[in-house]
Formats: C-alpha cells, structure tokens, sequence
C-alpha cells in the first residue's frame, strides 16, 4: 500500500491529457490515468437496487448491522459494519482491461474521513478468478425470469494482506496495487470496528501508463430525438454537468450532438460550446443518426461517433469508461466499436442485451440471456462471455463507432426505424468490446407489440437488408415469413396479415421505394391499421354490438390468462399440431363454434383445443385487461390471401433482378451525397412547426 494526497493524484491524471499516437511500450515516465470512477450514489432509475454499486454485509453476534447512505453535503457514502464493492458498477474488469488494453495491473484510490468519533477498521482487496466462472452458465437467449438464472456458487478470495486505517483524526487515502493475473473481477470491501463509522470520497481506479500509450480520442455523441424533451432534456444537462463542466480529459475532447427530428427544441435554450442542436426533418432513427454521423463528419477531428437513443437514461460514468477504454486500446482493438448494455426500465436491476448475433437462418438473438447485476454470479459471467463473434451487431441505444469505419463503409441505410443497426453491424464487420458499467436504461420491448414496426417494418426493412448486403439467409426467411402469414391468417388477425402482405408488396416495388423520405407519412398510414386494443369489458360490448348473433357468448365470456403467459410448457403433441397447414376458414359455417377463445394479441399464441373451431378470439395483451375480439370474415380472409400469393409469385419471379437492382443502388444509399439530398428533401416537405426556417439547408 502506498499513500498519497488526493491533489497529487489528480494532478498526475490532469497531466494524463488525450495527445499523442500510440505505441506498445513501457518506457518511463508514467502518468497516472483514471481509469473508471467507484460510484456511490445509484440514479433515480434504480435507486432501489443500490446493490449495484454495493453489497452490506450480514449481522452476525459479533457484527452489528451494516448501513449505507450518500451524504450530498459531504459528497461521500456513510458506511458502518461491513460493506464490499464487487459489485456491476464497482468492481473492476481486470480480465476484460487485460484484453483490449496492454495494461497489466492497475491502482485502487480510496479516500476515508471519519463519519463521527472513531473511525478504525481494515480495507482488503478482493476478487474473483476467471477460472471460477463457466460461460456455459450464460441463460438462454430467450429465458424470461423474474431472478438471476445463475444458481453456482461463486468463489470469493482475498487479494494480498489486509490494510488497516484509523481515519478518527485525519483522512486516510489508500493507493492499492491490483495485480491482474488470472483474476476476472477485482474490487474491495471495508470492515469496520463496532460502533465506528467512516464517509467514502473520491475512489476510482487508475493505471499508470506511458503518455505514449495513450491513443488521442477525440468523441461525438449523437442522440436523436422526436417530440421527447422527458428525456432529452435531462439527458443534455446531465453531459453538461457530468461531463462538459469536468476536468477530466473526456471534458475537452467530447461533443454532444443532438439531432432534434421534431423540431421542436430551441437551439439557443441547450446549445454551448459542447452541445449542438441540429434541426432535422423526421427521418426516422436511421435518418437522425445519419445525420449525427455526418456532423461529426463533417468536423474532420473526431475519432469516434457514439450513437444514443434519446429514450433512455444515462449514468454518466458509461461515457467517461467508454472514453477511457478507447483512449487506451491495444492496436489489434483500435477499430473496435463499444457497445453499451441495456438495462430495463420496468426492471432497472436486469441486463438485458449488449450484442446480439445474426444466425445462419438470418434470425438474430441476444448472445445472453437475462442477467440480474444485483447477483455477483451474473456479474461474473456477463463478463466471462465474449462477444467477438461473427456477424454480431449492436444496438443504438448506446453504440461507439470509430469514423474511420463510417468513411469506409458509408451511412446508414434510409430505413427509417428497424433494421438499421443490425445491418450496420453486419456490414462494417464489427467487433465489439462490452464492459460492466457501460449501459443506458431503456423501457422493454417484452409486452409491446405494433405490426406497423414490428411486422411491416421488420419484413420489408430485413428483405431489403438481404438483398442490399447479397446476405444468403432469403431462403429460411421466406419459408418463415410464409409460416407467420399463415399464423397470423390461422388467428384471423387480419390487420396484421395485410400490414405482412404490404410489406411485400412495398419490397417489390424496387429500390426506388427507399429513395423517397416518405417513412414518416408510412408511419402514420400503417400505425391506423394497427389492431386496436381498449378494455376488455368494452372491447366485448362493442363487438356484441357490431355482431348481435355473437352477443351472448361475448357477454358470457371470461379470459383465459394461461393463454397470455409465456413459457408455459405445451406437450410435443400440440407443437406437432401446430405446425399442420390447417386453418378454420376452410371449415363450413356449420362446423364453426361460437364459443371464444383467448389468445396472446401480439404475435402466435399457445397451442389450445379451445381454439379448434371457434370463429371468435378474443385477443388480449399479457395482463389480461386490454383487448380485440376478432370475427371470422372469410371474404377478407380470401381477398388477403389472393394478394399474398400474387406477391409471392412476384418475388420468385424477379429475385435476382430485385436483388441486382438494390445491390447497385447501395452505394448511393450510404453515401453523403444521398443523404444531403435526400435530409433537405425531407426538410423541404416538413416545415418547422414554429415557421423557424434556420438551418433547412447544409
């Protein structure tokens, strides 16, 4: 253990400055760089789970309880008994700095004043080793669980000896030596004496490197927003105050760009030498982060492009590692991306994604499953798993991108929402580093269901995607397409089947259908054919209105929630009956019940003898309370199914001129010349809502 005042410890990281190219030495002299701050304060979003940033140990006879509380007059965390910090937020990454740095050990920087009184106890580094964790215990993609899925056991061991301190009269500042070794986690944990109580300030972890090694990042931010100063809003304070108003190097070497869709936000009301508000035609999320791109383009100094929805909340800290890891990457990780994890809203404590992967049926899935951070097995293995695999993709709720890639590869592709990152990912072959503590909260998509985005804009954005990129994944697509059509048919919802079937149709119409910016108007068109839910009890009293043949089973009709649940266990029997090319429509009228059934409104539904033969379902959301009730209508059953077979015959007819045609279309697609035109034609057709003609042209 060394010691050391906080002032000289910050006066060597100020000295740490972003210039300078890099190189593999270890030359003297060295300067101490920050590497991640210990966080004691939890956001808003998961105030409830400070066991992200800490753990309090267990009352014994011999120990009292321990307690925990930030302190904002103090700026620090008031602790007592025993707490430790191998936590998501806190504990260090020593594998993963390993990997994607040439850093071999690192420092832990501890300050600790005294509460009140006494103030003694001992400080000692703790871990966990990488042979402790299996990446087979990683849950499945798709597993839906309310707590970790991790039940092993996790190997816990001291590193070195214990510190002992007294900080009663005079703050103690630890400087600890986190050898990496074969450790996979690293962190500390404070015991305090009975009745004694010490205050945390100012902890972090650091390295100390050759100026030379240090790699001149240089980073824009860009968000895109749409109507949505809830969260913008706070989002750009918060750069402003975390990040801008520092003095770290990330707060000279860092720009926020946000792209307002709307155009609805004063620019003279945010913008400062670190932010700009870039008015914007609504052009979608491709169109918002394309033109993010281009301003950081158009700069000419920026070394990295971090994409960021404006639907989330942020923890500062994700920008300033994400910095810091770039700042000191390895050359074989210098064209790397980052890629934040997503954390739901709903369950602030689960991670759901960080990088996802195309299969070879061309269906992506989270390379993880749902992992609980407040549980130290998922901790572990979240970071145990790689995700440098191919065809991986991250998302753009919090995704790095070096602009060298963007120059190379071009833009994004004018999707408008869906689609656009998967394809990205795929076509600048990205490899992604992930890190815990890099993330955004993010509301899930679990009970959320649009056919206008998740049918038609997933179908014809992904059939496009295919044949823009020349991806061989159209043969098992189509035959699942043609599957869901015959599903959703199978469940008469029809709204879903046309928005399927216009999918097609809009693919086949050529690239030429992509050149317009039209996505907002499809939007809107598409988003009124979207089957409508309202309360169940009047969802049942209108259709018994519209059908008075059906009004008394309607009235009579109660939900079924196994029908609304997920992974409930079907026996093989029913799956095989599922998969059987039958449909009710074809049954005569006579044969028809009029009974209904529940189904899961959103997507497929469990396999059930109460749906055999009924012309009524009663489509419902997971909860039960919101619903549809669908009626057979067999004309509309015939007039969908004679466009989608029309449109298929199209398809197999002209496949490969289709796919000549997009393939050549694309460079002009990612190119800035396309999107220059194609931003200010946009522009053009939607004028500011206040009159404000400023910025319409670049």
């Amino acid at each position: 253990m060394s010691t050391s005042s906080p002032t000289d410890s910050n006066r060597d990281f100020k000295q740490a400055s972003n210039t300078g190219s890099h190189q593999d030495t270890k030359e003297a002299p060295t300067l101490d760089f920050k590497l991640c701050n210990i966080l004691l304060e939890p956001l808003s979003c998961f105030a409830n789970y400070p066991q992200l940033l800490y753990r309090l140990g267990a009352p014994t006879e011999e120990a009292p309880p321990s307690s925990a509380a930030y302190d904002k007059q103090h700026q620090g965390l008031n602790i007592s008994g025993n707490i430790d910090f191998l936590t998501y937020f806190n504990a260090f990454s020593t594998s993963k700095w390993k990997r994607y740095t040439n850093l071999q050990s690192a420092f832990l920087h501890v300050e600790l004043e005294a509460v009140k009184g006494d103030a003694k106890g001992e400080l000692q580094l703790v871990g966990v080793d990488e042979d402790a964790v299996s990446a087979d215990w990683v849950p499945h993609f798709n597993l839906h669980n309310d707590d970790s899925a991790i039940k092993q056991d996790i190997s816990i061991h001291s590193i070195g000896e214990a510190h002992s301190f007294d900080a009663s009269k005079t703050p103690v500042v630890f400087d600890v030596e986190i050898p990496f070794g074969t450790m996979l986690l690293a962190s500390f944990k404070l015991t305090l004496a009975k009745n004694n109580s010490v205050r945390i300030k100012n902890a972090y972890y650091y390295a100390r490197v050759a100026p030379q090694d240090i790699r001149p990042i240089k980073l824009a931010i860009a968000t895109t927003t749409f109507n949505n100063e809830n969260y913008i809003a706070p989002n750009i304070e918060l750069f402003k105050k975390e990040i801008a108003a520092k003095d770290e190097p990330i707060s000279r070497a860092s720009h926020l760009f946000v792209v307002d869709n709307g155009r609805t936000l004063v620019p003279q009301e945010y913008e400062t030498d670190a932010v700009s508000i870039i008015p914007n035609a609504n052009v979608g999320g491709s169109g918002g982060f394309a033109r993010g791109m281009m301003a950081a383009l158009e700069k000419g100094d920026f070394t990295h492009v971090l994409l960021m929805d404006d639907d989330v909340s942020i923890q500062p800290e994700s920008f300033l590692r994400t910095f810091n890891l770039l700042s000191l990457a390895r050359d074989t990780y210098a064209d790397a991306c980052v890629n934040g994890a997503m954390f739901t809203i709903e369950t602030p404590n689960m991670q759901f994604e960080d990088v996802s992967q195309v299969g070879p049926d061309g269906q992506y899935a989270r390379i993880k499953g749902n992992l609980y951070m407040d549980h130290l097995a998922d901790i572990a293995v979240n970071e145990k798993v790689m995700v440098e695999r191919s065809n991986t993709y991250g998302a753009w709720w919090f995704s790095c991108i070096p602009v060298a890639k963007i120059a190379k590869h071009g833009l994004p592709l004018p999707l408008f929402v869906r689609l656009d990152d998967v394809e990205y990912g795929l076509r600048i072959d990205a490899r992604y580093m992930t890190m815990n503590g890099i993330c955004v909260w993010h509301a899930g998509f679990g009970d959320r269901f649009r056919a206008s985005v998740d049918v038609y804009q997933y179908l014809r954005n992904y059939l496009a995607v295919m044949a823009l990129d020349n991806l061989p994944y159209d043969k098992l697509f189509m035959l699942r397409t043609r599957r869901s059509m015959q599903l959703y048919l199978r469940m008469m919802a029809y709204d879903t089947a046309e928005l399927m079937l216009q999918a097609l149709e809009d693919y086949l119409k050529g690239p030429q259908f992509f050149e317009k910016p039209q996505g907002e108007k499809i939007m809107k068109e598409n988003g009124a054919r979207n089957e409508k839910l309202e309360r169940l009890s009047d969802a049942l009293c209108t259709a018994a209105a519209e059908h008075p043949d059906y009004a008394a089973p309607l009235n009579a009709f109660e939900i079924d929630p196994v029908m609304l649940k997920e992974n409930v266990y079907v026996p093989f029997w029913l799956k095989l009956w599922r998969t059987l090319p039958y449909d009710r429509h074809l049954l005569p009228s006579f044969l028809l019940r009029k009974k209904p059934a529940t189904i899961y409104y959103g997507g497929f539904t469990l396999p059930s003898l109460a749906l055999v033969g009924t012309s009524i379902l009663v489509a419902a959301d997971r909860g039960g309370t919101q619903a549809h009730v669908r009626i057979m209508d067999k004309k509309r059953y015939k007039s969908i199914k004679r466009r989608w077979k029309k449109a298929l015959k199209q398809y197999k007819r002209t496949y490969s001129e289709l796919r000549s045609q997009y393939q050549q279309a694309r460079p002009n697609f990612t190119s800035e010349a396309f999107w220059k035109e194609y931003l200010n034609c946009a522009l053009q057709g939607t004028p500011h809502p206040q009159s404000d003609k400023q910025n319409d042209e670049f």
